[in-house]
């Protein structure tokens, strides 16, 4: 990644989309994995 890289509104919409069912269909709960133990 360079510092030319951009997100589009559209790339981070997909992002949080994903985040959003994740969440929901697999009990993503935002804690990084190492945190839970």
């Amino acid at each position: 990644m360079s510092n030319e890289d951009l997100m589009t509104e559209e790339t981070e919409r997909q992002i949080l989309t994903h985040n959003m069912v994740g969440e929901r269909l697999c009990q993503w709960s935002g804690k990084k994995a190492d945190e839970s133990a």
